[in-house]
Formats: C-alpha cells, sequence, structure tokens
C-alpha cells in the first residue's frame, strides 16, 4: 500500500481534535476495535485498488461503499455463516482457555458470557476454540444480548433460547440457570434474575 508522508498527515489532522463532537462526529470516524482495523484494511485495499489502476475516485463515496458492504455481509448472516462453517480458517484453538476458566471459577469467580452474536455462532466458534462442553464452564451464558442497549436499557427482559434449534421460548423469564441459553435482556434484569449476594448462591 502507498503510505501517506506525515506532511500530508499533519496537514490534514492538525487542529482535528479541536472540532465541536458534532463535527467530529460528521467528519471523522473512530477505527478502535477489531471490526474497525477489518474495515480499515478494506479500505485502504480498495483506495490503493483505485490509484494502482489510475482509476478516479470520490473517497467519501469509496468510504461509504465499502462500509454499506461490510454492515450488509454482517447483517445478512453471511459473515457468521462462512465462519461457523470452517471455524478453522478464522479461528485459533485456545484449549489452555479451559483451564483458565476453571480456575476462576474455583476461585469463586461467578462467570457470565455475554455476546451480540447468535447462539449458534458462537456455539460453533466456542467449540473449536474451547472445546465441547464449554458452556459448562459458564454461569450464565446470553447470546444476541443487543449491546449497547443491553448496557444502557433497563426495560428489556430476557428471553431463553432452545440450544437445538436457536428458536426463542415464550416463558417469562424470571431467573437464570445455569446451562441454559438466554438472549437480549439488559444489565437491571441480570441483576434481579441472579442472586448477587455470595457468587456461588442462586
Amino acid at each position: 500500500r502507498h503510505r501517506v508522508t506525515r506532511p500530508r498527515l499533519m496537514a490534514e489532522y492538525t487542529g482535528k481534535r479541536a472540532l465541536e463532537p458534532s463535527a467530529r462526529k460528521k467528519r471523522l470516524k473512530p477505527l478502535n476495535d477489531l471490526f474497525s482495523m477489518a474495515e480499515c484494511c478494506l479500505m485502504a485495499d480498495v483506495v490503493q485498488f483505485f490509484l494502482d489502476r489510475d482509476i478516479p475516485f470520490c473517497p467519501r463515496s469509496a468510504v461509504n461503499d465499502v462500509l454499506g458492504s461490510i454492515t450488509n455481509t454482517h447483517i445478512s448472516g453471511e459473515f457468521h455463516r462462512e465462519v461457523a462453517r470452517v471455524p478453522e480458517r478464522y479461528f485459533e484453538e485456545k484449549p489452555y482457555l479451559k483451564g483458565v476458566l476453571d480456575s476462576l471459577r474455583d476461585s469463586g469467580k461467578r462467570l457470565i458470557f455475554v455476546s451480540n452474536s447468535p447462539f449458534w455462532y458462537v456455539d460453533a466458534g466456542m467449540n473449536y476454540v474451547v472445546g465441547p462442553g464449554w458452556r459448562d464452564q459458564w454461569d450464565v451464558v446470553i447470546a444476541s444480548a443487543g449491546k449497547p442497549a443491553f448496557y444502557t436499557e433497563d426495560a428489556r427482559p430476557f428471553r431463553e433460547v432452545d440450544p437445538a434449534t436457536g428458536k426463542l421460548m415464550f416463558k417469562q423469564v424470571l431467573k437464570l440457570e445455569k446451562g441454559r441459553v438466554y438472549t437480549a435482556g439488559c444489565l437491571k434484569e441480570l441483576t434481579k434474575t441472579i442472586n448477587w449476594k455470595h457468587p456461588l448462591n442462586y
């Protein structure tokens, strides 16, 4: 990839921290997690493709197209299905994690698994990374949590998920039980449906 010179970077970004939050949100995009790394690399590759072939392009349109493609792939479930089909291509086995989790549990820690991904995808990945029976290591397993709403809202009830079919159950969840799988919910409901007074009591 073509490396942007420091003078160009300084000219483009000096003083941007002084922008008002609204202007900063409009003009800058934070790249601060693993998803952002993939977005950034793909943007750089697309720009380099255009430059190498002398193809004129609008930078904003290129960014919008890349982000739109990533979003569509993620929302459609196509990405999840591909990873679940060949987990060895995308994940590294981490069998030692089971020992780490066992050690935490033995010391009285309560382990709660919360993911935004659907359970069938989480199950495929964890089965490969940690091994079969990975759910036994956790006191509570929550999939499709809907973060950040999971942390910011206070009236989202939990729903139980059938691990075999992925279907949601209709019964009201009043207590989170080990060995079962839940979805949605919120932090307030989590503290209501678990006895936090002692790490080994429910």
